[in-house]
């Protein structure tokens, strides 16, 4: 779970987001004084946007969304001063004086829950299923924004211009301007019974079709190409009967006949037991598409070269063996082994120069602190020059190796039998 949390780097950060008018949006909605959405670090609770809180930030062991995040649905705590849970929090019995709590847990993986939006107020009250359906859907939203923002930086890594992009995306945002209820980067709702679906600005943009265009059920999907088109009717069918939802990346043809791709979401919306609509977002992936076709041509492109290494490394009179900048092995071949003698399972991927040192200093093939010649070896490759050593294994063999520096850290060395030459 903090795994997943750094990596989406939503801890120990307070600038602001479009998360800031969502939370804005939920304490009218609510009629409540605070509301948050907070993510649970190890020790701390963060408060990615907030209203009403002047803090952006608690400990954990404070923190009511302890027990959200452990829910498979909204958590409520209608009067924390008769709640044993809660009866002696500091945030309590002290400012703000919550009594009131009520959060849904935020999870973009259906699995990991990372932090919860909440509602808080300073007065006991009830909540009601229609409230937590309420709140639920508007947690979807937060999930889609940090989608938004996982993807995003996907793309930043495969692109020179990627600041300037998120920068315009943030400009041109206006998707939490047109929300009433729920919406997405492109959002859609679909009432049953109803063959004409809602569409926001964003996703009339994404299909490029006038503000005047109505669409209805078929028209939209048409859109798609002939041979999805059965998995958008087969997702909108199960979500109906089953009150299941979707998540398909699929290609589009807009209006003036652009195809681009887009990932579409869709959910239902329930009462009670009952499907009573549906609900979606659309979002624009080319580039994610594009990045993804750049980067499997440039792995095959790898996938050849590493071949062809490996060939050429195969067929050296001499060792050669690679270590990263932590001094891990990460290349070798087997004239390596073979020169220094080792045991069949001695090499392996990863494995560090310490613990092949050790190793032979078991075998009484090294004489000497292994600490201290790894501490050398690297202060003497850090001056930028080539290290050359020279051996004389148990067996007689001599061995000379060179170890030359590689950019970024770490080294590649150089294995020769030169026991001839040397006597």
């Amino acid at each position: 779970r903090l795994r997943e949390l750094r990596k989406l780097e939503m801890v120990g950060r307070s600038e602001p987001t479009d998360m800031d008018s969502l939370v804005d949006l939920a304490a009218e909605m609510f009629d409540c004084p605070y509301s948050v959405v907070s993510f649970l670090d190890e020790d701390i609770q963060w408060f990615r946007a907030r209203h009403g809180l002047e803090i952006n930030c608690t400990e954990r062991e404070h923190a009511f969304c302890n027990h959200t995040i452990q829910a498979n649905e909204v958590f409520v705590v209608n009067d924390a001063t008769k709640d044993p849970r809660f009866s002696k929090n500091p945030y309590v019995v002290g400012k703000p004086k919550i009594r009131f709590y009520a959060g849904c847990p935020i999870s973009i993986d259906g699995e990991h829950a990372l932090g919860a939006f909440c509602v808080l107020d300073n007065k006991p009250r009830e909540f009601s299923e229609r409230e937590k359906l309420q709140l639920s859907r508007l947690t979807q939203v937060v999930e889609g924004l940090i989608r938004g923002l996982e993807d995003h930086r996907l793309a930043e890594k495969s692109s020179r211009d990627a600041q300037q992009k998120e920068e315009e995306l943030k400009r041109h945002s206006i998707l939490l301007e047109k929300i009433a209820d729920v919406s997405g980067v492109g959002g859609w709702e679909l009432k049953i019974g109803d063959k004409r679906p809602t569409w926001t600005e964003q996703t009339r943009k994404l299909h490029e079709v006038p503000d005047s265009y109505q669409p209805n059920v078929l028209d939209a999907i048409n859109f798609y190409t002939p041979e999805v088109r059965p998995l958008v009717t087969a997702a909108v069918e199960t979500g109906i009967k089953q009150g299941k939802g979707w998540d398909l990346e699929l290609p589009l043809v807009t209006a003036k006949g652009r195809k681009i791709w887009t990932r579409a979401i869709g959910e239902p919306i329930m009462e009670g037991d009952e499907v009573t609509g549906l609900v979606g977002t659309f979002q624009d992936i080319s580039q994610q598409k594009a990045d993804e076709l750049r980067l499997l041509k440039s792995e095959q492109q790898a996938r050849e070269r590493s071949d062809e290494l490996k060939v050429m490394l195969a067929n050296m009179n001499q060792g050669i063996s690679v270590f990263d900048a932590d001094a891990n092995l990460v290349l070798w071949n087997e004239r390596y082994v073979e020169i220094f003698e080792k045991a069949p399972n001695e090499i392996s991927r990863g494995i560090s120069f310490k613990s092949i040192l050790l190793a032979e200093e078991a075998r009484g093939e090294f004489m000497g602190n292994v600490d201290e010649e790894i501490a050398a070896l690297r202060a003497e490759l850090q001056t930028g020059r080539v290290v050359r050593r020279k051996f004389e294994l148990k067996s007689g063999r001599i061995i000379s190796s060179g170890h030359a520096p590689l950019p970024g850290g770490g080294w590649v060395g150089t294995h020769e039998d030169i026991t001839a030459q040397d006597r």
